[in-house]
């Protein structure tokens, strides 16, 4: 006798649920996320080159070591302090804490102000 496969969470749930989610394309458009103020095409132009020798140095880069990764130690590092006053645990784990949380902290606050540069 076959057993059924296990269903932990039905399909059409599934479905009901992705419904709700917005798409990227919705997600990025002017009426979810309201108007945001004009970049320069000068300012967008300036940071796509700055963007690309960046991956350039990135790609050519002989040590795995990046400029950027200094940034990334330093969040890493004060983490430690900032949760020991939570204990052992929370000790060891705020560096990694801390990595996770600066972007997301980044990523909800910058969309709110609705401003891409400061003028």
């Amino acid at each position: 006798m076959e057993t059924p496969p296990l269903r932990i969470f039905p399909a059409h749930a599934a479905i009901a649920i992705l419904r709700l989610v917005p798409t990227l394309l919705e997600y990025f458009s002017s009426d979810c996320l309201g108007k945001w103020k004009p970049v320069s095409k000068l300012s967008g132009a300036s940071w796509l080159v700055f963007y690309g020798l960046f991956l350039l140095y990135a790609a050519l880069s002989e040590s795995n070591f990046l400029i950027i990764d200094f940034a990334n130690l330093a969040i890493h590092e004060a983490g430690h302090p900032l949760f020991s006053p939570f204990g052992y645990t929370m000790t060891m784990l705020g560096g990694t804490l801390a990595e996770l949380i600066a972007p997301l902290a980044c990523f909800s606050y910058f969309p709110r102000q609705s401003v891409t540069q400061e003028e």
